[in-house]
């Protein structure tokens, strides 16, 4: 299954992964930025968890490598979306990452919780949080959006603009985001 878009259904356990192309050697130090969303719902799902995996092609299509098993699993349904402003993150640069987050039902979510690891082992700092991430804002050492009562139409958004420092490339960036759901 190809997708054009970084738009993936979640039933239970998932993942997406949008990797971006390298930067151009000949323009000086810079790293490609890869944006990874990742999802786990907790309370509802029964049996089996049922895992998603998402890999890029190169025209920029998705193909689904593995896909949910448990039937069980679709009582609660997310979609996690994530953009970013470049393909190249260069020393000292701000750039923007979009996460989007939507319940789709239909089984409400007590607590919806997208989350990064410290930002500080990729040179990172968060240097603005617009619209909705409750939990995050400038200086934050990681993203933490937290959410009460999602119910089955739910859906935010936030553009969260990351700084990098200075240190020399690396070649790639790779930040994980983890979307956890939780159901009584």
């Amino acid at each position: 299954m190809i997708r054009p878009s970084l738009t993936l259904l979640l039933l239970a356990l998932g993942r997406v992964v949008t990797c971006l192309q390298g930067a151009n050697p000949d323009d000086g130090p810079a790293d490609s930025l890869d944006a990874w969303a990742e999802a786990s719902v907790a309370g509802e799902v029964e049996g089996d968890d049922a895992t998603v995996s998402i890999w890029p092609e190169p025209d920029g299509s998705q193909v689904v490598l593995d896909a949910p098993s448990s039937a069980a699993a679709a009582k609660t349904k997310l979609v996690l979306e994530s953009k970013q402003d470049s393909t190249v993150f260069y020393p000292q640069q701000a750039q923007a990452i979009w996460p989007k987050v939507w319940n789709k039902g239909p089984a409400k979510a007590d607590k919806l919780v997208l989350e990064s690891p410290e930002l500080a082992q990729w040179d990172l700092s968060v240097a603005g949080v617009y619209a909705s991430c409750p939990g995050t804002r400038s200086g934050s050492a990681r993203i933490r959006c937290e959410w009460n009562k999602a119910d089955g139409r739910f859906h935010k958004w936030a553009k969260i603009t990351l700084r990098r420092g200075g240190r020399a490339a690396s070649g790639r960036i790779s930040v994980p985001l983890t979307l956890t759901s939780r159901a009584r």
